[in-house]
């Protein structure tokens, strides 16, 4: 049923959806690549790509594994917000190299498995949303996670003696200096908030390439409509659908349907009855204006049905306007979203409308996951370390609002998937706030960096695509993790290293 559905919206919108396909692909290859990339730089050791690839990999694989065995129909968003594992995965895999060199081994250790059950419980509210979407990203992700960190945890690094290369970072930053940044994101926040604009109707979201968006405009131009729906007519068969399609235009509704071409019976014994008498009446008259020898008598022909048309496309082509199952028959014609129709056995479906509702039921649902989200892991961050638990989820929290101010400042509204984005934004954050508030020395400073380097451009690329939902979801992640990190190491981090 779906496929014909398609078949009466443009064709665009499945070639969009393939390009990104491609694009995320390839932008996917490349966030590996630099990956790889950073790990060698980090420690210059080729053996030490093996671990960073083969974590990733498996924790990958995993994922997937679980995701197909739980959901028939995987959504593409959810391999989109996989590339979280490549962010965490590598953040696992520099630490555990690091460590096994370091002598404070257990600090290390400390943090990571806070870092990781952080981000479980970051993700696990997901799991119970209700929303398909929702739970394949969090089954994907929390399976992958597990996976790289218990592999590491056993399989690891640790009998190896890998040495990061020399790279002095020396943050120190004047308890002034702390004050007034804080003065001035506090300002920011409080002024700009006011003007923020959350939008989830796709006809605003949408933004076509400008070529189409010229072919858009001269179709809704010829069309008098600016968006169109699909009419779906129900009936017990064939001959009840048609009557219901022909009730439908007698109350005045204008539209190209199945009845247009073939009339039900019951209004081909109305057409033959008003024929016949016609020929009644006007024989005589028809006789002598046409010169026939004979009165021209009305001949009862077969009633047309779409099973005893004998042309092959136009029964091909009507058969694309037919859907049946097994208890009923359904026709299908493309209509304006404001026909007026008062008919139980018809329905308007308005695809904008209906993902616009969707997406905006999602918004409301993420909204409270978030406050969820945010409540466990307060819970779980007051048993890790007591009255500080709060400063830990400041940093993330601060990345949050001051991304929703620029993207504010630029004229963006806030939509469900920038709030998909803040998920990510907080599970990672988290991991850098958590290691640069408890780490001493620059060989444990120098893996957080790296791994943040990695996911910022991970993520990044994604504001690289020709998908405008994607998009701002790369740019909300590129901003939200680069100001996690930053606000974090500069504010939040009190002694200095050595």
């Amino acid at each position: 049923m779906l496929a014909k559905l398609l078949r009466f919206f443009p064709l665009h919108t499945a070639i969009m959806v393939r390009k990104s396909q491609i694009q995320i692909g390839a932008l996917s290859l490349l966030a590996g690549i630099m990956a790889i990339m950073f790990s060698y730089l980090l420690f210059r050791k080729i053996f030490t790509l093996l671990t960073v690839i083969v974590s990733l990999s498996v924790g990958f694989l995993c994922g997937t594994i679980a995701l197909f065995l739980c959901f028939s129909h995987p959504h593409i968003l959810t391999f989109v917000f996989g590339t979280t594992l490549i962010g965490l995965g590598i953040d696992y895999s520099f630490h555990f190299i690091t460590g096994a060199t370091l002598k404070n081994q257990t600090q290390i250790h400390k943090n990571m498995k806070h870092s990781f059950l952080t981000t479980l419980v970051c993700f696990l509210p997901l799991m119970f949303s209700g929303i398909s979407l929702l739970q394949q990203i969090s089954v994907f992700t929390i399976v992958g996670l597990t996976t790289i960190y218990t592999g590491l945890f056993l399989f690891g690094p640790q009998k190896f003696n890998y040495k990061t290369q020399t790279l002095k970072i020396n943050i120190s930053l004047s308890k002034k200096a702390k004050i007034i940044t804080f003065a001035l994101i506090g300002l920011l926040v409080i002024t700009t908030l006011p003007f923020v604009k959350h939008e989830n109707n796709m006809n605003q979201l949408y933004r076509p390439d400008a070529k189409i968006a010229v072919g858009e405009a001269i179709i809704q131009k010829l069309n008098n409509s600016g968006q169109s729906a699909v009419l779906m007519i129900r009936g017990t068969d064939i001959q009840q659908v048609l009557e219901t399609e022909e009730e439908i235009k007698n109350n005045g509704n204008e539209f190209f349907s199945l009845s247009s071409i073939i009339p039900s019976i019951k209004q081909q014994k109305q057409n033959q009855e008003l024929i016949k008498q016609l020929y009644e009446n006007q024989s005589t008259y028809l006789k002598q204006k046409l010169e026939l020898r004979k009165k021209p008598v009305f001949v009862q022909t077969e009633y047309l049905t779409p099973d005893n048309i004998q042309l092959p496309f136009l029964k091909n082509w009507i058969n694309k306007l037919i859907i049946n199952d097994k208890e009923y028959v359904y026709s299908l014609a493309q209509v304006s979203p404001d026909i007026e129709i008062n008919n139980d056995n018809a329905r308007i479906i308005s695809v904008s409308q209906t993902l616009s509702q969707q997406i905006e039921k999602y918004s409301h649902e993420t909204y409270k996951l978030l406050a969820i989200c945010a409540a466990c892991l307060i819970i779980l961050l007051s048993v890790f370390y007591k009255g500080r638990a709060i400063i830990y989820l400041v940093p993330s929290v601060l990345a949050i609002l001051l991304s929703i101010c620029i993207l504010t400042w630029f004229g963006q509204p806030i939509t469900f998937f920038h709030m998909l984005s803040f998920f990510i934004v907080i599970g990672l954050g988290l991991d850098y706030t958590i290691f640069n508030l408890n780490t001493t020395s620059d060989e444990e400073m120098r893996p957080v960096m790296f791994s943040f380097l990695t996911s910022f451009v991970g993520f990044g690329l994604l504001a690289f695509t020709s998908f405008f939902l994607i998009k701002s979801m790369g740019i909300t992640l590129g901003l939200g993790l680069a100001l996690s990190y930053l606000i974090s190491l500069f504010l939040f981090r009190s002694n200095k290293i050595k």
